[in-house]
């Protein structure tokens, strides 16, 4: 093991891990490319209630959140996305049966904390529509936060009030601690497909030294937006240092997982899928971002699931 290398203000960048409890209603063969299409159906959900409601500004914060006020910082980062990340794995896509449960993993950052409680009630009502087209009719039964030592407890019930939620705070910094030194090598292992677009261009040749530079690119613009960090490091070193990583037993490449079906053409859509193994004494310099990254996810859409990947050792 080395003593991996962290930039300091990460204890300022603070997350919340919790697990909200779903319960189908109905038989519900749920597939891939439904589960990591949460973002139009969520954001159809709140609609809904926010006509009930007769106000959209309060889901702003948490679906479409403001720009910052810092001119320099919005020009070194990606616009925000929101300020959680559904972190869902293949395995959830399957057949569930009247009663069975799917447990969805959802972080949320900095400022999205807060509005942990909007999100319950926007996923109540995807529950009352319909997790795809109107299948899969759920109800959500229970909400799990994560302690100190990675174990979850419940801190809300279906039928109790839904604030206030006060879920385990967590640091950056505590995380890295927690997860301690690093190993002669770590595996990267893609759980969902990463829509990874270089110039508007998949990445068909994903290797390690191409798909870095996305990890950074998220972690920095997350604790950025929702955790009010600006990392004092110097993203050309990081890249160099991603290049140097040795990468062996590759299997990274892109693959068409859906079509999106139009009115008179259908367009495949895909993402970078598979796992790499990493090496060499780079590794230490590039291992808090890898770390970091595997709470966020990658490429476009990943709040909602897609580019969700974890490092084995």
């Amino acid at each position: 093991m080395f003593l991996p290398e962290t930039p300091a203000g990460l204890e300022r960048a603070e997350f919340a891990r919790v697990i909200f409890v779903l319960e189908f209603q109905d038989p519900c063969d749920l597939r891939l490319d439904q589960l990591l299409r949460l973002r139009r159906e969520l954001l159809q959900a709140i609609s809904v209630l926010a006509a009930v409601e007769g106000s959209r500004e309060r889901f702003r914060p948490l679906f479409s959140p403001e720009v910052s006020l810092d001119v320099q910082g919005r020009r070194r980062h990606q616009k925000p996305t929101p300020p959680f990340v559904i972190l869902p794995e293949a395995a959830h896509a399957c057949l569930y049966e009247a009663g069975d449960q799917l447990r969805l993993p959802v972080i949320f950052w900095g400022k999205g904390v807060a509005a942990m409680a909007d999100f319950l009630p926007a996923l109540q009502m995807l529950g009352r529509q319909g997790i795809s087209r109107g299948e899969g009719i759920f109800e959500v039964v229970a909400l799990e936060t994560a302690d100190a030592a990675g174990h979850f407890k419940k801190i809300w019930r279906e039928g109790q009030p839904v604030e206030p939620l006060c879920p385990a705070i967590s640091s950056a910094a505590w995380e890295l601690d927690r997860l301690g030194g690093v190993p002669q090598q770590l595996t990267l292992q893609l759980l969902t497909p990463a829509r990874l677009l270089s110039h508007g261009r998949p990445l068909f040749r994903p290797v390690f030294s191409r798909v870095f530079p996305f990890v950074l690119r998220r972690v920095t613009s997350v604790l950025f937006s929702h955790c009010g960090v600006e990392l004092e490091v110097d993203p050309r070193e990081l890249l160099t240092q991603a290049s140097l990583v040795r990468e062996s037993d590759s299997s990274l490449c892109w693959e068409d997982w859906r079509t999106l079906e139009g009115q008179d053409h259908a367009v495949d859509l895909g993402g970078v899928t598979g796992s790499t193994t990493l090496a060499g004494d780079a590794l230490i310099h590039v291992a808090w971002v890898l770390r970091l990254g595997a709470l966020m996810g990658i490429g476009k859409s990943a709040s909602f699931g897609q580019g969700h990947y974890r490092l084995l050792e």
